[in-house]
Order: structure tokens, then C-alpha cells, then sequence
């Protein structure tokens, strides 16, 4: 009989699911890095930030973690270990009320030109004024390990929402990173507790276990 799964002790936080690409667009947008440890640019919509997103970032690849000043200022009281910010550029910010659309419905309120998500964003001229109504951005900067994740394929087809680590330490920081540039971000049970209340609207929380014994990670 096989072993039920662990009980989750930690989780990767990524954004919520939205419109499916046009979410992804719409909640995080886009961003670049012109040196490997250089600041974020940050390419989106405005003047609304939500108060965590994760942009693509175009140039280097991976996911970029970005908070809002406020959240940056609550997260900041917390003194968590290793995690610093940095402020992301606003190289182009594209005026769009997305967030007064009907989130209840399967699709976005506006489509975009051509009916590709990314053209909500690019080849769009930044607008000076929603960028100064936006709050700071800030890019969160998490140390990097000491746990390695793994997205659990689903057999039919994809992947799941859920993730597996071959070992789980007795102590994780509050707050990591899976890799320094490609890695998700992990968090434990009283961050997810705090992302859930302070941004739980934007954030969803897949759960990592311990993978089976003969089968280790792909990466």
C-alpha cells in the first residue's frame, strides 16, 4: 500500500491564477536585468501595483519578486533573515484600470491588440503620469536555499500544482529562494499565514513534500 504524502511544512508562493496568460501580463508584467546583479526594470501596467507580483524577466530569464512600499515597510518589521530590497525601475508603465474589470470572469474585460497578452505592455509608449501615481516597487531578494524544489508532473499531462524536495531541514528561513536567478520562492507556515492575510488576494500556495525514496529531482 502506498505511504500517504507528507504533511506540507513549507510552500512556494507564485501568482494567483487569473485569465490564464492575460493574468500573467496583466498582475506582473514584464521586467529586465541589465547586469547580472543589477536592479529590476520594470515594463507593466498602471498606476495599481498589487502588493506582490512576479515578473517574467525578459532578458536574463526566471521570475522576478516584486513588492509594493508598503509591503516592503510591513515586511521590513519582521526582520526576516537574509531577505533585502532593492527598488525596480519604472522604464515603462502602461496606463490600464484592469483591476475594476469582473475578476469572476473566465476572461479579461479588455482583450488585448492582436489578442496577445504581452501586446497589453510592449510597443506601448510609457505613460509619465502612472508612474508617478504608482507606488515603489522593490524587488525582494531571498537567500538562496538550504531547500531544493522540484514541480511534481502530472501524469495525464503538465504539471501539477504542487511541489517535492528530496530533503526538508528542521529549520528553513522563513523566507528562501530555490535557486539564485530560476528558483521559486519557498516560504513556511507562519509566511504563508502572513502572505494570506496582507496579500492572500494575488498570491496562491502550492505545497512542497518530501519526494519519495529512488525517485530524486530532475533539477
Amino acid at each position: 500500500m502506498e505511504k500517504p504524502l507528507s504533511v506540507p511544512t513549507l510552500w512556494v508562493v507564485g501568482q494567483r491564477n487569473l485569465w490564464g496568460d492575460f493574468g500573467d501580463a496583466l498582475i506582473s508584467g514584464y521586467a529586465r536585468r541589465e547586469t547580472d546583479d543589477g536592479p529590476l526594470s520594470l515594463h507593466r501596467t498602471g498606476p495599481f501595483l498589487p502588493p506582490i507580483s512576479f515578473p517574467w524577466i525578459t532578458n536574463t530569464g526566471g521570475q522576478g519578486v516584486v513588492v509594493s512600499a508598503e509591503v516592503k515597510r510591513q515586511l521590513e518589521t519582521l526582520e526576516l533573515p537574509g531577505v533585502t530590497f532593492r527598488e525596480a525601475a519604472k522604464a515603462r508603465i502602461i496606463p490600464l484600470a484592469w483591476e475594476r474589470w469582473d475578476r469572476s470572469s473566465p476572461v479579461p474585460g479588455v482583450p488585448p491588440d492582436g489578442g496577445e497578452p504581452e501586446n497589453y505592455i510592449w510597443e506601448k509608449t510609457h505613460d509619465a503620469d502612472s508612474a508617478a501615481k504608482m507606488s515603489r516597487a522593490y524587488e525582494l531578494v531571498a537567500p538562496v536555499g538550504p531547500v531544493s524544489v522540484d514541480q511534481v508532473e502530472d501524469p495525464e499531462w503538465g504539471y501539477l500544482d504542487e511541489f517535492k524536495a528530496q530533503t526538508i531541514p528542521a529549520e528553513v528561513p522563513p523566507i528562501t529562494r530555490s535557486h539564485p536567478t530560476h528558483g521559486h520562492l519557498v516560504v513556511n507556515q507562519r509566511m504563508k499565514a502572513w502572505l494570506g492575510e496582507n496579500a492572500g488576494e494575488w498570491v496562491r500556495f502550492s505545497p512542497v513534500r518530501l519526494a519519495k525514496p529512488g525517485r530524486p529531482p530532475r533539477g
